[in-house]
C-alpha cells in the first residue's frame, strides 16, 4: 500500500467522526454523539468487561472498532425504536455497511480479517459478536441516560431497546444500575 492509500484509508475512517448518530439528532439532542464517538466508548467498554464476560477481549475490541466503519458512506440508520425492529431495513443497511467497508478497506492488506469480523458482528455469528451487541445497546443507554440529564427529556425507548436485548447477567447488572441513576 502506498503513503497516499493510507493517508485515503485513514480520511475514509474518519469520516465517521462527522456523522451524527441519528436517533440523537430525531430526538432534538443538541450537539448529539458522532458514530466515532459511539464507537470509541463502545470499543472502551469491549475493553473493560470484556475480561469478565468468557469471551477473546482482543477479538471483541477489534469488533467494536470496525462495526461502524462504513457509516462514515451509509450514514447512522435507525433499524430499531424501542421494542420495534424494521427487519427488511436491516437487511438493506447490513448489505450496505459491507459494502461500504470493503470499499473502505478495499487497499489494506487484511481487508479480508476485517470484514469477517464485521460480517460475524452484523450477523451475530459468535459469542464476541453477541455481547458486542450488548455492550453497543448499554452503551447507548448510558448515552440516553447522559442526554436525559443534560435535557431533561424522557429517551424512554431507548432503555427499552436496550433491556430487550442484553441478557448477559453481568451487563444486566450494569443496565440496572444505569436505569437506576434515571429515576433519581
Amino acid at each position: 500500500m502506498t503513503m497516499k492509500k493510507y493517508v485515503d484509508l485513514i480520511k475514509n475512517i474518519g469520516k465517521i467522526k462527522r456523522v451524527k448518530r441519528s436517533g440523537w439528532v430525531r430526538e432534538g439532542i443538541d450537539n448529539p454523539e458522532s458514530v466515532a464517538d459511539h464507537s470509541f466508548r463502545t470499543a472502551m467498554m469491549a475493553m473493560i468487561f470484556g475480561p469478565q464476560l468468557s469471551v477473546d477481549s482482543d477479538k471483541l475490541i477489534k469488533m467494536a472498532l470496525v462495526h461502524d466503519i462504513g457509516e462514515g458512506y451509509i450514514t447512522d440508520m435507525v433499524v430499531e425504536r424501542g421494542i420495534n425492529i424494521d427487519s427488511l431495513l436491516r437487511v438493506k443497511k447490513d448489505k450496505l455497511e459491507i459494502r461500504a467497508t470493503n470499499k473502505i478497506l478495499k487497499d489494506t492488506n487484511n481487508k479480508d480479517y476485517f470484514i469477517n469480523l464485521l460480517k460475524e458482528s452484523l450477523f451475530a455469528e459468535s459469542a464476541e459478536a453477541k455481547i458486542l451487541k450488548q455492550i453497543e445497546r448499554l452503551e447507548m443507554a448510558v448515552q440516553a441516560l447522559e442526554y436525559e440529564e443534560e435535557t431533561g427529556k424522557d429517551l424512554n425507548e431507548f432503555f427499552e431497546n436496550a433491556q430487550m436485548h442484553i441478557t448477559d447477567e453481568y451487563l444486566k447488572q450494569i443496565l440496572a444500575q444505569v436505569i437506576q441513576l434515571r429515576t433519581k
